[in-house]
């Protein structure tokens, strides 16, 4: 691997952010090499005792920046999600709130939800200073029209029986530590200049 990137929850559950070794991985413009690349593709992986969850497949620095902004703000700010989302069920007011919207473009969730992929989103988010993980099913149908799929179902079977995959608090000690790893790993990559700092961050949520 040119870059196994381990994000520790605690004993038995971790992300990894990947990119493989050259022979195996990706650009989306260049041609690999034996760098790592801002546009090297990255995949992100979920794993603990009883599940392995692909969150993400995207250019290693968009991966890694969506992770650094979210982990900024929840440590930051006290509270990251609407008054009207309860924790543990965040994914299942998100799911109804883009059933319901008319313009799902102003729903804003950019300050929790790290990344949405094939129907799974990843959220960590952070309420009364305490920080959760929430990885989710999302209706497959919300952002496509149906076309003659066996699979469907109505949003309402879906929610009927919909259960998050994971959910989980973050330790302060450990969402710090994810949040230094991500900023390094961006400063290798793109330089510090090119990095927000914290403070404009947390402006922009307050903005």
């Amino acid at each position: 691997m040119q870059l196994n990137a381990r994000f520790v929850i605690n004993d038995n559950s971790e992300i990894v952010i990947q990119v493989p070794d050259t022979s195996k991985k990706d650009n989306a413009v260049f041609v690999p090499d034996e760098y790592l690349h801002p546009l090297d593709i990255a995949h992100v992986i979920y794993k603990d005792n009883s599940h392995v969850l692909q969150l993400k497949q995207d250019v290693l620095d968009d991966v890694l920046f969506r992770l650094y902004y979210v982990m900024v703000n929840a440590i930051n700010i006290t509270t990251t999600i609407p008054g009207e989302a309860e924790i543990g069920n965040v994914g299942y007011w998100l799911n109804d709130m883009y059933h319901e919207a008319d313009d799902q473009e102003g729903i804003s969730t950019l300050h929790f939800r790290v990344w949405w992929y094939n129907d799974i989103c990843t959220l960590i988010y952070s309420k009364n200073s305490n920080i959760y993980l929430e990885i989710i099913p999302m209706y497959p149908w919300i952002l496509q029209p149906v076309e003659n799929d066996e699979a469907y179902i109505t949003f309402q079977e879906f929610m009927y029986t919909y259960r998050l995959y994971v959910f989980k608090a973050i330790s302060r000690e450990e969402a710090i530590k994810w949040k230094d790893y991500c900023h390094s790993l961006l400063v290798q990559l793109l330089g510090e200049s090119e990095i927000p700092s914290l403070q404009d961050i947390v402006q922009n949520y307050s903005s």
